[in-house]
């Protein structure tokens, strides 16, 4: 955990060579990959896709629940996940 108040959480992920992370829920959210990823995810319903991307990568995800296994090298991303929606004066 790198961050966190009522309206994000900013979490610091690494994860080695083979490594897995079990089932888990992300609320809406952003992705940033600090290193190059290729990994497996499985959703709930069972389905799997091998998804890759290259450090510097940014993306927006919707509120999600999978499990991810590494199949490439080891990778960290900076995960934000949006906890709510922040008011109109939020930061000013």
């Amino acid at each position: 955990m790198e961050f966190e108040n009522d309206q994000v959480r900013i979490i610091r992920v690494m994860v080695g060579k083979g490594e897995s992370a079990p089932m888990h829920e992300h609320p809406a959210g952003v992705q940033i990959l600090l290193t190059d990823l290729h990994v497996r995810v499985t959703t709930p319903d069972g389905k799997t896709t091998e998804t890759s991307g290259k450090a510097g990568d940014a993306d927006y995800s919707p509120p999600r629940a999978h499990a991810v296994e590494n199949i490439g090298e080891r990778f960290e991303e900076i995960i934000v996940d949006l906890k709510a929606t922040p008011s109109k004066t939020a930061g000013r």
